[in-house]
């Protein structure tokens, strides 16, 4: 069993620093010392801590002779290992959410898992664009020969840090939909945009899905809302105008993706 400190001690152990460390790093102290064993917990020790702690948090200071002034009440055993279990659950609950940053409205799009759900009529999202300020161009022209307009894309796309690489036309049942992708380089990064124009409304059933989720955010640009998802093999752009539906990868980073959504027109 270790052994329990003394009065002595316990000042040499604030004299060694406590006193200077913050209050994280004094609860991180408390956590370590109440997951040991039950025999190996030195209850003096997590006394002293919460001593220390509780001062800190009313704004007082933490010198020596005034720690040696405040009554120490002994903490039970049972009383230190919930107080580390509820600092556990604290900072798991903590690492979940930054870890799986979700701020798309449940019913446009849910995450089950590390998949993201998403309606495939997009019902409940802003789906008609304030505009097409981008039609005169080129890119816009050449999918236009393809039966597809109009279109809103990144103005990104037709600036100097983006390259075009090639253009097909996927259309293979023009009854129903009209189909082209593009493949581009942005920033050194590669990516594609494929564009669906539907002949008419088809009131799908059920959800599209993009694995490898790590983030999910909506932005309101040209009047849509632009879904974006951040995944463990690049990022995902997904937004819809009336029957036409937009889907881009592009393999960089979410800040990266972030800027060229936004410049959609």
């Amino acid at each position: 069993m270790s052994k329990k400190f003394d009065k002595d001690d316990l000042l040499k152990i604030a004299e060694s620093g406590l006193a200077d460390l913050s209050c994280e790093r004094i609860k991180e102290l408390i956590e370590k010392e109440a997951s040991k064993n039950y025999e190996d917990i030195n209850t003096d020790y997590i006394d002293l801590c919460f001593a220390a702690l509780k001062i800190k948090q009313n704004g007082g200071s933490l010198a020596l002779s005034e720690i040696g002034k405040n009554p120490r009440r002994k903490l039970t055993v049972r009383k230190a290992l919930l107080f580390a279990a509820a600092l556990i659950v604290l900072i798991a609950a903590t690492l979940t959410v930054s870890a799986k940053v979700f701020n798309i409205p449940k019913e446009i799009s849910q995450l089950n898992g590390d998949t993201a759900e998403i309606d495939i009529n997009l019902e409940n999202a802003d789906t008609t664009a304030d505009g097409y300020a981008l039609t005169d161009t080129e890119l816009a022209k050449k999918i236009a020969e393809f039966g597809i307009s109009p279109i809103t894309f990144p103005e990104e796309m037709i600036n100097d840090n983006c390259k075009i690489t090639s253009i097909e036309n996927q259309t293979s049942e023009e009854a129903i939909s009209r189909n082209a992708i593009i493949y581009f380089e942005y920033q050194g990064n590669s990516g594609d945009l494929t564009i669906t124009q539907y002949m008419q409304d088809l009131n799908g059933i059920g959800y599209h899905e993009v694995m490898g989720v790590i983030s999910g955010q909506k932005l309101s640009v040209n009047g849509m809302d632009i879904l974006i998802y951040e995944c463990e093999a690049g990022c995902k752009i997904i937004y819809k105008d009336n029957l036409t539906e937009y889907n881009i990868s592009l393999f960089g980073d979410i800040e990266t993706t972030i800027q060229f959504a936004k410049s959609i027109k």
